[in-house]
């Protein structure tokens, strides 16, 4: 049993999966289009062939929102002539700076809705998990918080004590196994056991994709070997739906693998997924949780000039969001005072 913590505030809708112990294993973010126009998994977009790079077999496209996305023609397949409209299928998110990577598809154009998307969520966690139990509105919100600190730190605590640290590079994610601090007198074949089926978690949680390379303590058999692998394929299927190719631990006792990269990962470093972005849907959900837990109360909010410029700029009618909901209990102004995006909500 599994269960499932969600907040809905303007703009935005995040949501967590935990176990019946408390450990979070997946995490949803959905945005509004207006706030956050880049295209999420599985939409559909109507693009234009802008470039043809036969020598790679590579299309640039631009869709109808000015977003470049780029396609891998299939071996034999014929290259579009630049300036023809086709559908394309997105099949990874763009991050850090890579941009999105489609598919040419017949279907017609579709852009999911942040609800549309949640159900997705919730239905593919009850599929493997079950019918996932929902927390109340009072816990939710620290929770969620709790599961996203989790999955942007570089750093994780594994069960029997140790530790893996997790880093990103451009090419591939780097895990090393640390078993100092360990409590419990075990092995090096547990501490590696706990490893791996730790990483598997957080895989899933941080949406980890593309090659991921473990150090693990000391290199392994050929038995231990296939334990170690099947003990991430089986944590890894009860929390994530994608498949990952797993080489048998080499001699230096590297455990490698990878996934097909298709949602922007959570991190909260060089590869984070949206600076400003985020910046503006965190004021909105600061602003609206102090308007919730004070119903009577009307808030004075002092914001520095750029999230004022970013507030009186973006598309999205945030204004007309907190009116909905909470009455026309605040105020907003800016503050020359405060630096960066910057706010004080009192």
């Amino acid at each position: 049993m599994i269960s499932v913590a969600v907040e809905r505030t303007p703009g935005e809708i995040r949501a967590a999966a935990f176990t019946e112990n408390g450990t979070a294993i997946s995490l949803f973010q959905g945005r509004d289009k207006l706030i956050d126009p880049r295209p999420d998994f599985d939409d559909v977009l109507h693009a234009v062939i802008r470039k043809v790079d036969k020598s790679t077999g590579s299309l640039f496209l631009d869709t109808d929102d000015g977003i470049e996305v780029f396609a891998n023609l299939k071996a034999g397949e014929r290259a579009p002539a630049i300036g023809e409209h086709v559908n394309v299928r997105v099949r990874s998110e763009a991050h850090s700076d890579k941009l999105a990577r489609v598919a040419v598809t017949t279907d017609e154009p579709i852009r999911s809705t942040p609800e549309a998307r949640l159900e997705a969520w919730m239905s593919s966690l009850a599929e493997r998990c079950g019918k996932p139990e929902k927390i109340t509105d009072t816990e939710a919100a620290f929770l969620i918080d709790e599961a996203f600190e989790i999955a942007e730190s570089s750093s994780v605590t594994l069960k029997g004590g140790g530790q893996l640290h997790i880093d990103h590079a451009r090419a591939l994610t780097a895990v090393d196994v640390d078993s100092s601090g360990r409590k419990t007198a075990g092995s090096r074949r547990d501490i590696n056991l706990d490893a791996v089926t730790t990483l598997a978690a957080q895989v899933s949680l941080r949406r980890l994709g593309g090659i991921v390379v473990m150090d693990l303590l000391g290199a392994s058999d050929m038995a231990e070997s296939k334990s170690l692998q099947q003990a991430f394929r089986k944590t890894l299927s009860m929390f994530d739906g994608r498949r990952a190719n797993i080489l048998p631990v080499n001699r230096l006792g590297l455990f490698e693998f990878s996934l097909p990269r298709q949602q922007r990962m959570i991190s909260s470093g060089p590869h984070a997924s949206n600076g400003p972005t985020d910046r503006l849907v965190t004021f909105l959900r600061d602003v609206s949780r102090s308007l919730r837990a004070d119903r009577g109360k009307t808030l004075s909010c002092q914001v520095s000039r750029a999230l004022h410029q970013q507030l009186s700029t973006t598309s999205y009618d945030w204004k007309l969001a907190l009116t909905q909901e909470f009455g026309g209990r605040f105020r907003v102004s800016e503050d020359d005072a405060l630096d960066g995006t910057s706010y004080v909500i009192g």
